[in-house]
């Protein structure tokens, strides 16, 4: 018999960076390669990093794990420096190379999309500034908001609330926004 996983997993939860990412039972076949890849990276770095392997507690009962990207880094915000969602799909592939550079005079990141979305929600994050909390409590609210987040996909997905907050705040730009390559390919 294979003892069961924890939970979550918190590594280095100090960290001046972290990574967070959840994922459940329905994709645990990639989501263990996505944590086991992650934790190397994080641990050769000194980046913290949270992994919930179901939804945990503090998310909203309205808000499925699919749609729970900003209250996860709303949770762990006031931790560290700086706080990066993403997807249990991704893989850190170049292990050697560090995510400073890309963070550095940034308070928001978030990646290009390779289609017709100006973004991919698979992975962004925020500074832990007063302007940024307050930027993710108003992210957190309007996903809260939508009526139906049944789905990934459904009411547009999260990444079309996400898309649409920075195009009202006028976060839609190069300062934030970078390209697909270096933050979050598909």
């Amino acid at each position: 018999a294979q003892t069961p996983l924890e939970p979550e997993v918190h590594l280095n939860p100090e960290a001046e960076i972290a990574f967070v990412s959840l994922y459940t039972r329905n994709i645990a076949g990639y989501g263990l390669l996505h944590e086991h890849s992650m934790l190397r990276y994080c641990e050769r770095h000194g980046y913290g990093y949270h992994v919930y392997r179901g939804s945990p507690g503090f998310i909203p009962d309205s808000v499925s794990a699919n749609w729970a990207k900003a209250h996860l880094i709303r949770h762990h915000l006031a931790q560290h420096q700086f706080v990066l969602w993403i997807d249990a799909d991704i893989l850190a592939i170049q292990q050697a190379s560090g995510v400073e550079s890309l963070l550095s005079g940034r308070d928001f990141i978030v990646g290009m999309d390779h289609t017709a979305w100006a973004i991919n929600s698979c992975v962004f994050g925020a500074r832990n500034t007063p302007e940024m909390r307050a930027f993710i409590d108003r992210l957190c609210q309007r996903i809260e908001a939508v009526e139906n987040k049944s789905s990934v996909y459904a009411s547009g997905g999260d990444q079309q609330v996400l898309n649409e907050i920075l195009i009202d705040e006028g976060m839609l730009n190069a300062k934030h926004v970078v390209d697909a390559i270096s933050l979050g390919t598909s």
